[in-house]
């Protein structure tokens, strides 16, 4: 499963966001790394789990203002 390769279509669906969101987050620099061939993106799995680990948020952990 880690090699496993998402087309944006795929992400968007295990997300629950539109492609148009990935492909805005993609222009501002934001979201998990992509890979880019000939024109086409794709996510590998072990990008998209690491990116969703480091966005975790511990609603206990109070951050400093």
């Amino acid at each position: 499963m880690m090699n496993e390769i998402l087309t944006p279509e795929q992400l968007a669906h295990r997300w629950r966001i539109s492609e148009g969101t990935l492909a805005v987050w993609r222009s501002i620099g934001k979201g998990p790394i992509y890979n880019k061939i000939s024109g086409k993106v794709s996510y590998s799995m072990s990008d998209i789990l690491n990116y969703e680990e480091q966005s975790k948020v511990d609603p206990t952990q109070k951050k400093d203002k």
